[in-house]
């Protein structure tokens, strides 16, 4: 057990977004942590009063403080905590507990460590968590790079849309709008004539949720015939993207399984921050305590 505890890099990054969400929103901010320990080894650590957990739980504790009064002095309501047990757990439970209209995450750097988010405390809590969830990456943002939002032109798309459309006016950056026409081995053929009106009509639903809306540093939507996944992951290898925004599937009668095809196959090698949203319906196997 580390006693020495700091907040790494990609905490850092979480804890910087979150700061920017609550300052606009005027959210408070709950700075949580999680010691990775079930509750039979915890008593019996307690009960023997070892020393590395006293140390470990202190410098936490400074670490937190330290992180709570600077943001304080920021105007920023702030508060702490730290649990003991499962780490995803743990976070979803307190996500329901507070009803917290945010959850960001740090995580390491994009490659082999995202590879590996699928069985990982932050693939559980984009799983589980019925709270919008940001996973914070770590490199410096490309002063360039642009908020891709993908839309499915249902109820959770479009909420996705006024997420990514807000980050990219604070942030000041170009939005990039994508909507995928999947076309299945067994939906009927479509003529060249009517694949053409699917696509207008999802281009003018995209740019009617849009109307009226400044967007001070350009737009572009793209809906192009094929499939999400691949459609995303080849913008985000030909264009430098900072956030992806995408809403997640609930998949019928398996109620906390809400990451659909598309997230799946996106979240193990996207390399940019991601946003993901929960449909309204969405209902959490996670109870709070």
């Amino acid at each position: 057990m580390k006693a020495d505890f700091s907040l790494d890099k990609s905490s850092r990054q979480a804890l910087a977004e979150a700061t920017a969400f609550a300052r606009k929103n005027r959210s408070d901010i709950v700075l949580f942590h999680v010691v990775n320990m079930s509750d039979e080894e915890t008593q019996r650590l307690e009960a023997a009063n070892s020393r590395p957990v006293r140390e470990h739980y202190s410098s936490v504790k400074a670490t937190l403080e330290e992180a709570t009064t600077n943001l304080r002095k920021e105007s920023i309501s702030a508060d702490w905590k730290i649990r003991f047990g499962n780490p995803w757990l743990a976070i979803v439970k307190e996500a329901i507990a507070i009803g917290a209209r945010l959850v960001c995450i740090g995580t390491g750097e994009p490659g082999t460590l995202w590879r590996a988010l699928l069985g990982s405390t932050s693939m559980k809590v984009l799983r589980k968590c019925p709270s919008p969830v940001w996973i914070a990456k770590t490199e410096i943002a490309d002063p360039e790079g642009v908020v891709l939002v993908a839309h499915d032109l249902k109820e959770v798309g479009k909420r996705a849309l006024q997420w990514g459309l807000q980050l990219a006016q604070e942030q000041k950056r170009r939005l990039v709008v994508l909507h995928a026409v999947e076309v299945s081995p067994f939906s009927p053929v479509l003529s060249s004539p009517a694949l053409d009106k699917v696509e207008s009509a999802a281009r003018a639903q995209i740019e009617g949720e849009l109307s009226g809306c400044e967007i001070g540093h350009g737009l572009e939507t793209r809906v192009a015939k094929g499939s999400p996944a691949a459609l995303i992951h080849d913008l985000l290898e030909s264009m430098p993207v900072n956030i992806l925004v995408m809403g997640t599937v609930a998949r019928t009668g398996i109620s906390g399984l809400i990451m659909g095809n598309t997230a799946e196959t996106v979240l193990p090698w996207v390399s940019c921050s991601l946003v993901a949203l929960k449909p309204k319906d969405f209902v959490s196997p996670v109870q709070p305590d």
